[in-house]
């Protein structure tokens, strides 16, 4: 008697799941949103990091943008040059390309080897976290504080620290995102 009942249970839940799986199927065949094919090869040309370095929230919300409002072709810094040809023959517009690539470097590396400490950090090992601290415990206030909070968001693992403890940028691997 007992074991009819948990049978019972099992088999409503059993039916219910399928019913409402089968119900999510056909409502999402009915109410999925189609995006436009102009879209779709906008944001196969990107790069596909989503840094969000352009201003935008991704990739997709960029190719959109791109489409739908004209967005500047030149704001894709990890794809940079290339992506901007690629992104301007696609839409068929021209686009004035300036500059070189700059890449972020971190010329102290924050070792203590050069540069003087103001006073002992204690505290979350997080570089913001110190810097609201009189700007740091560096005399150098524009200094590395080698607490690793680049290294935390950078995308595509550019930033390390080195042997001797100091930050390090590959120069090769970074995107120019600017996190």
């Amino acid at each position: 008697m007992v074991f009819s009942g948990i049978l019972y249970s099992f088999i409503a839940v059993t039916a219910l799941g399928i019913i409402f799986g089968i119900g999510l199927a056909i409502a999402g065949k009915l109410l999925a949103v189609k995006k436009d094919e102009k879209i779709i090869t906008v944001e196969g040309l990107l790069p596909g990091i989503n840094c969000g370095a352009c201003g935008f929230a991704g990739c997709s919300a960029y190719a959109e943008a791109v489409v739908d409002q004209g967005a500047e072709l030149t704001r894709c810094a990890p794809g940079g040059q290339e992506t901007a040809k690629s992104l301007a023959q696609f839409m068929g517009v021209e686009v004035v390309l300036t500059g070189e690539r700059q890449v972020a470097q971190v010329c102290c590396r924050g070792t203590t080897k050069k540069v003087k400490y103001k006073y002992e950090y204690r505290g979350l090992t997080d570089c913001n976290a110190l810097h609201t601290l009189s700007e740091g415990n560096k005399s150098c206030r524009y200094g590395c504080l080698a607490l690793g909070s680049c290294i935390k968001v950078c995308p595509v693992d550019a930033i390390h620290y080195d042997e001797e403890g100091g930050v390090w940028v590959t120069k090769e691997d970074c995107i120019t995102c600017g996190k």
